[in-house]
């Protein structure tokens, strides 16, 4: 199975609700776009582009999108609680220095 596939399993379905007023008769209103979903979409940049890899993309998306507890993910691989923190901080940290800073927001030195 691959990487792509594997994170948008995770991702939860988002229904569709018509709003109240519509933007056009007929049309529903989307709702924005689901947090799950913009992640999902930013992991699969990130393996594509070389700056994680797909199982630091697939824990992310197990821990943050999944609710999975790190500790039963690593309980799972046979490794250090601490040690799987800390790879998950550091593909989010290169994550986030790919992504550059936000705007209103300094860089960390």
């Amino acid at each position: 199975m691959d990487a792509a596939r594997e994170l948008r399993r995770t991702v939860p379905r988002i229904v569709v609700m018509p709003s109240a007023e519509p933007a056009s008769p007929g049309v529903a209103a989307l709702e924005p776009s689901h947090p799950a979903a913009e992640l999902v979409e930013v992991l699969l940049d990130a393996v594509d582009d070389g700056v994680l890899g797909q199982e630091d993309a697939r824990l992310i998306a197990r821990s943050r999108i999944g609710g999975h507890r790190m500790a039963d993910i690593a309980a799972h691989r046979r490794i250090a609680s601490r040690t799987l923190w800390d790879r998950r901080h550091r593909a989010e940290r290169a994550l986030a220095a790919a992504h550059g800073p936000h705007e209103g927001r300094e860089a960390c030195a």
